[in-house]
């Protein structure tokens, strides 16, 4: 069970009939002990809005044990497959995110045996089933490869409870090896958007590290927490980022920031003073100071230099 690397072992996985090449990507893999097995998942386009999930298993010497086993090829796109092993049960759980036109998004698995049963398909964490609300996206699952240790898997996700908000948490439900699914448990819910979640193998006492990709809220003029933010976005490579800056309307005007009165009027002369001076600027109407100027032309011949 414990061992040094002391070489690499690679092997061509089966594809459909040559000639044929629909996209298959987003693989995942988990693997058994005791027997050894290696279980990879991965996703095929069937066609521009259906997304299919097939899985193969392995022995330890990469001989291929099923073939390839369709896990879900329903009307339902079945997309970012992920997939996790219990060694007590022998058994492994792929979960995905289902999308069908008209529903919001939610997590769906299957348990697949070593020997490449499939099971019934069911329901983690969808919008008014088990407690669940909302859209569910961007699934991991976490399981136990021990063999001595009845253990449960751990999936976790996106959840954003009302669409297209910007503002999403990270949500964790446990499932056991007959596919009883319990919670939901929030791991995050402050005001920040967190993302893409990533969950560990369990510590054999049904214990999950779970870590997810943060981005700041940049408010107002906060020039370094947009910046982060960007820093952040650009590090995720194999995903759009979405970063939310919160705005205060009127902001710096003592009287009028944050109400209705700054939305669709003028603030007026009294009240523009004030705000001048509770954010130090000393210049008048319609005067701009020299500096923003230089600081936009500059920037004028950066954008040309590298669009040329």
């Amino acid at each position: 069970r414990y061992g040094t690397v002391t070489g690499v072992q690679t092997c061509a996985l089966p594809i459909f009939a040559p000639g044929v090449t629909p996209a298959q990507r987003l693989p995942d893999v988990a693997t058994l002990q005791l027997p050894p097995r290696a279980f990879v998942c991965w996703q095929r386009q069937f066609s521009a809005t259906d997304q299919d999930v097939y899985a193969i298993t392995l022995d330890g010497q990469l001989g291929n044990m099923t073939g390839v086993v369709p896990v879900d090829v329903t009307t339902q796109s079945w997309s970012v497959p992920r997939c996790a092993a219990n060694g007590y049960s022998n058994q492994f759980l792929v979960v995905a995110q289902v999308d069908v036109t008209g529903s919001a998004s939610w997590i769906g698995g299957r348990l697949v045996d070593w020997s490449g049963t499939v099971g019934n398909a069911f329901d983690i964490a969808r919008h008014g089933v088990n407690f669940s609300f909302g859209v569910n996206t961007n699934p991991d699952v976490g399981g136990d490869p021990d063999d001595s240790y009845a253990g449960n898997f751990l999936v976790v996700y996106e959840n954003e409870l009302i669409a297209n908000s910007g503002q999403r948490d990270i949500v964790s439900r446990t499932v056991t090896t007959t596919g009883a699914v319990s919670g939901p448990l929030v791991l995050q819910n402050p005001s920040l958007d967190e993302r893409l979640p990533s969950v560990s193998k369990a510590n054999h006492s049904g214990d999950w590290f779970v870590c997810w990709h943060t981005l700041a809220s940049a408010g107002n003029h906060d020039i370094e927490a947009i910046h982060q933010a960007i820093e952040a976005a650009k590090s995720v490579t194999n995903k759009p980022s979405l970063i939310k800056v919160t705005t205060t309307i009127g902001f710096g005007s003592p009287n009028k920031a944050n109400t209705a009165g700054v939305h669709g009027a003028a603030l007026g002369a009294d009240e523009a003073e004030l705000t001048r001076k509770a954010l130090d600027w000393s210049y008048g109407p319609f005067e701009v100071p020299q500096e923003a100027y230089d600081h936009w032309r500059q920037a004028d011949r950066k954008s040309t230099r590298l669009n040329s």
